[in-house]
């Protein structure tokens, strides 16, 4: 962790630089003020809950079903025990099943439509007990990917395999299960489209302008401002779409590679700290010295890819 943040110490001292400005490839749609009331019941609590509003978002996918969309993101919770089972629920569900190139955010802290199985992509973070905050992601756990690598993977045929759980490669080379993501975008040039109040209101956009708009676009939706979703990050706080979005970023500059100078520190580190282990042995027992530290620099490189 401590050689990996010596990457992310670089990438903040990049942050600003002309090359980290945001991309107009990707567009972002805020649902934060989209919202509608529906009653809530889980056996405990009985009222009603808000979420983000169905009919809009419906609205919103059938405009982008008509364009040649390049992927949309749907960085929403659509848990189970949030959303009602009813023709609503089916429409928006039953729609997303049905459109290429969609991923939705999927937590271990609920559950979704099994409508959406296949259509699901990892959202949560790794924390350490020194660390709560967002610093790294894993890109895939278990049978599911994180929700940028399922785009990165389905627009440039890349796969990430899983050996054992402990050695993962792409491309016939070894690459880390998390990363570090870089903050390309940031509070500072983030840019975003109201949902209800600026993209579905028609004397502000017209069909055809909407069309023109998503076409050829990566489409985020989420709760790109307010305090819906957001996250602690190096930076400061970043709504978790745009978090996702930069993940993709690092992902396209290939922030799932493991650098050569990062190998060679590694390896440098582990062996130089079974030097200082094996330090006690007697300088005059080179039949058990010198097997000892060459196990240990063997070791050293199966340390250094297993940690990188």
């Amino acid at each position: 962790n401590i050689l990996q943040g010596i990457e992310l110490a670089k990438d903040y001292l990049d942050i600003g630089s002309p090359e980290t400005s945001a991309p107009d490839s990707i567009v972002f749609v805020n649902v934060s003020y989209d919202r509608e009331l529906v009653d809530y019941d889980d056996g405990i609590n009985e009222g009603n809950i808000d979420i983000t509003d169905r009919r809009k978002l419906i609205q919103l996918l059938q405009y982008a079903k008509d364009t040649d969309y390049r992927y949309i993101v749907l960085d929403i919770a659509f848990a189970d025990k949030l959303y009602p089972k009813d023709s609503l629920s089916d429409s928006l569900f039953n729609l997303i099943q049905t459109l290429p190139r969609i991923v939705v955010a999927k937590s271990n802290d609920f559950t979704t439509d099994e409508r959406l199985n296949e259509k699901e992509g990892l959202v949560d973070y790794v924390t350490t007990v020194f660390d709560d905050s967002f610093t790294k992601i894993p890109l895939t756990e278990g049978d599911t990917t994180a929700l940028a690598m399922h785009i990165f993977e389905d627009l440039h045929d890349v796969r990430i395999k899983s050996h054992c759980n402990l050695l993962y490669t792409c491309e016939n080379q070894i690459v880390r299960r998390c990363i570090y993501p870089k903050m390309y975008i940031n509070n500072s040039n983030l840019s975003f489209l109201n949902l209800g109040s600026m993209l579905l209101n028609s004397k502000i956009y017209t069909r055809d302008d909407i069309v023109k708009l998503l076409t050829g676009k990566i489409i985020v939706v989420g709760a790109i401002s307010g305090p819906l979703d957001k996250q602690n990050t190096y930076i400061g706080n970043l709504s978790g779409a745009v978090i996702n979005a930069n993940i993709y970023l690092s992902l396209c500059n290939g922030a799932y590679k493991i650098p050569w100078w990062l190998w060679l520190l590694q390896l440098t580190v582990f062996y130089m700290c079974g030097l200082v282990i094996f330090q006690g042995v007697e300088e005059n027992n080179h039949k058990k010295k010198n097997p000892i530290l060459l196990l240990w620099a063997y070791y050293s490189a199966f340390l250094t890819v297993l940690v990188a």
